[in-house]
């Protein structure tokens, strides 16, 4: 717990939200981090507060590039929403100061530029730290307006900051302005060019005013080295040095400042200013990969290690073998880093390539031993187009790709017409580390991926084979190949074939694939059901039944549609009739429904299923009828006499709505109803009365009564038999 979690937690009052360190760092470092923030802010007010963060981390990280530094970053958490962004006006010119240079018993006269765009005004005197020390506000301004310097005020230096807002047109405007008190103002200052490097010589400009006449100003440099220069006057309150100052070596920091010197030999000084000259430009590749999800390139990134920004810098990609030459043209500023790419029509294997960036060495460096890199690179992204499949740009060519473990190589042919827009084909290959290796097996070690980087989970129309060429050909006949399934989160056997020492797997999807020896040689047991209950030959059912296909396996059910084959009179039922689970949280026990509409008269049925080693079982054929007119079948009740319980036996040729039991003594009194939502159901039954009334007692020795009774829409029918008890 903190006061910063106490204030974030306040329903109507406290925090938005909290930035603090979970570790030390508060002690000392947070004011640094803070300066950061406050910095990007104040550059970039339409940034989220996580960006915010984000930058001024990196901006902090920059200047303390060690173990203190990266602590300071990684322990410093934001608590609330990173998506705020703070409302802050726009900086706009507001009002303008004739007199900047003032007295303690002047008062500050500004003009309004525009008085009549905006209802509200809010003028606020600041000391030299921004703290507010005065607030005025006007809802009716006048085009110049007077604001006193409160009586208390010693500083030397005062800050006007104003708001403008006219809130039925939503707008608002801010702006701030620097005064002198008692002594010569300096502002304004700017640098020409604005961001010098170590080739420029640079002017300085600034703006300098006096309550008594200016004889001259001088700018003294005082770091790398110590010179004065003298500006001259460019109108009046404005000045300009003589001539141009530098250049400065690359890394250096010019420190300076300015004198105003009266007619009356009073000299003022501003504060000081700095300028920093970025370091070289240090550009460096270390690495050469494919990319491209569109269309396969060649790429690498491009570290600019120095500080000086470089526009337009050639970056040269080469490989000797393929007779390949090609070039990008990139922006890399300071500190930061570029990818280059250019076009690429790979060809299967592995090649030597060679990046260099500046080749002609235009752009001036502080090192180029880093400029150039040299790396084989494999070849496993090639084009797929809808015109061409995977031949795409290399008609004559087979896509092969070298790969570790049991196999050498593996090859994958996409024929035309079957991806909708031009694509990528990445062939890789990765370890096993998680909980989705296969179990039982010792085999996996590698799994082989297959995907096109733009289109997510494509189902082709037709298979699409995958060509795996084992390095020993007797490992061919000893297993299997898998390929994941993520919705079913299952390793699931593939369909393949022997050939010429490779296994040629046969699939309508890509994804990953692997290899495992199995041991498991028992297919799934398969039950059917009725309506949730028993079904046997030459059983009754319903016109509308409900089929429950019960598939059972240790190591899982296969429940892709095409591997669960329902047969019904013979005929393969579309998979479409069959409610398969898309996912479910285990595969050993699966639940399949088929609801058919049968006509009156015999059907058969049977049923078909695999696991996911490809272990398949068959169920014999099932005969069964449908009855023309729903009837009542009593075949008896047995033992009669009964001593400890007897069973009332009927058939039924449908569902029936109601069908109850019930005993009655031979004076006509109902001692006992048997009444269940299962006995209802079609075909046979076998109802059990345990001798006892409604209440658990047994029932006394003698002649008892029982009802049978049947109830379907309209049809009702009742059967009414003797029993006895005996002891």
């Amino acid at each position: 717990n903190c006061l910063g979690e106490a204030l974030l937690c306040q329903k109507e009052n406290g925090a938005v939200a909290f930035f603090g360190a979970t570790g030390l760092g508060w002690l000392s470092n947070d004011f640094f981090l803070l300066q950061h923030m406050l910095n990007v802010y104040h550059s970039n007010p339409d940034l989220t507060l996580g960006e915010i963060i984000q930058n001024a981390k990196k901006g902090y990280y920059l200047e303390n590039p060690n173990t203190y530094g990266l602590s300071e970053i990684h322990q410093y958490t934001l608590l609330g929403d990173p998506a705020i962004r703070f409302p802050f006006p726009k900086e706009i010119p507001l009002v303008h100061a004739e007199n900047r240079s003032l007295s303690y018993s002047d008062s500050i006269r500004v003009s309004l530029l525009n008085p009549n765009r905006f209802s509200n005004f809010q003028f606020e005197l600041t000391d030299s730290l921004y703290h507010m020390q005065a607030m005025y506000e006007t809802t009716n301004p006048h085009s110049i307006l007077d604001l006193s310097i409160p009586s208390f005020w010693k500083g030397k230096k005062l800050g006007l900051r104003t708001y403008a807002w006219d809130e039925s047109q939503d707008i608002h405007g801010r702006q701030f302005l620097w005064f002198s008190i008692e002594k010569t103002h300096f502002d304004s200052m700017t640098v020409m060019p604005a961001q010098p490097t170590c080739r420029d010589s640079i002017k300085i400009r600034i703006f300098v005013q006096d309550p008594n006449p200016i004889r001259k100003v001088t700018c003294h440099f005082l770091q790398p080295y110590s010179h004065i220069v003298e500006l001259k006057p460019l109108h009046p309150r404005w000045y300009e040095t003589a001539q141009p100052i530098g250049p400065f070596a690359p890394g250096a920091t010019v420190l300076y400042t300015f004198f105003a010197e009266s007619e009356s030999g009073q000299i003022s000084q501003s504060d000081s200013f700095s300028i920093q000259i970025p370091r070289l430009a240090d550009l460096a590749v270390y690495e050469i990969r494919l990319g491209g999800k569109d269309a396969v390139s060649l790429e690498s990134t491009v570290y600019n290690q120095g500080e000086e920004n470089v526009s337009s810098v050639r970056v040269r990609f080469e490989c000797k073998e393929l007779d390949f030459l090609a070039e990008d043209t990139i922006d890399v500023p300071g500190a930061s880093s570029t990818v280059a790419r250019v076009p690429l029509t790979p060809s299967s294997g592995k090649f030597l390539f060679r990046v260099e960036v500046n080749p002609e060495h235009i752009f001036p460096e502080s090192s180029t031993e880093n400029n150039a890199c040299e790396k084989m690179v494999l070849m496993n992204r090639f084009n797929v187009t809808p015109d061409a499949g995977s031949l795409s740009g290399n008609p004559s060519s087979e896509i092969r790709v070298e790969t570790l473990g049991p196999v050498k190589w593996v090859s994958c042919q996409i024929p035309p017409g079957i991806v909708p827009q031009n694509t990528v084909l990445e062939i890789s290959q990765e370890f096993y580390t998680d909980e989705s290796k296969p179990d039982t097996s010792e085999y996996l070690e590698v799994r082989y991926l297959f995907n096109l980087l733009n289109i997510s989970n494509p189902t082709f129309n037709v298979e699409i084979p995958l060509v795996f060429m084992f390095r020993n050909p007797e490992e061919l006949f000893q297993v299997k190949p898998y390929q994941w399934h993520s919705a079913l989160k299952s390793w699931l056997v593939g369909s393949f074939v022997i050939q010429d020492s490779c296994m040629i797997v046969r699939t309508r999807s890509l994804g990953k694939f692997a290899f495992r020896k199995n041991e498991d040689k028992e297919p799934p047991q398969i039950e059917i059901q009725v309506n949730q209950q028993p079904f046997v030959e030459g059983s009754y059912v319903p016109k509308d039944p409900i089929f429950s296909i019960v598939l059972q396996d240790a190591s899982g059910v296969d429940i892709r549609p095409e591997h669960i084959v329902v047969q019904l009179d013979e005929m393969v039922q579309p998979s479409s009739l069959l409610t398969i689970p898309d996912s479910t949280e285990t595969l050993s026990n699966v639940n399949i429904l088929f609801k058919p509409h049968l006509s009156p008269g015999f059907h058969s049925i049977s049923v078909e299923a695999s696991d996911v080693h490809g272990n398949v079982a068959k169920t014999n054929t099932i005969r069964f009828q449908v009855a023309e007119d729903f009837e009542l079948h009593y075949l008896g009740n047995h033992p009669n006499p009964f001593r400890k319980k007897t069973v009332f036996v009927y058939e039924l040729t449908d569902r029936a709505d109601r069908v109850s039991i019930k005993i009655y003594t031979v004076s006509g009194k109902c001692i006992r109803t048997i009444e269940e939502a299962s006995m209802a159901d079609p075909d046979y039954h076998e109802v059990e009365w345990d001798g006892t009334d409604a209440h658990g007692d047994e029932v006394a020795n003698g002649v008892y009564f029982f009802q049978l009774r049947v109830k379907k829409g309209n049809f009702q029918k009742e059967l009414t038999d003797k029993i006895a008890k005996i002891r």
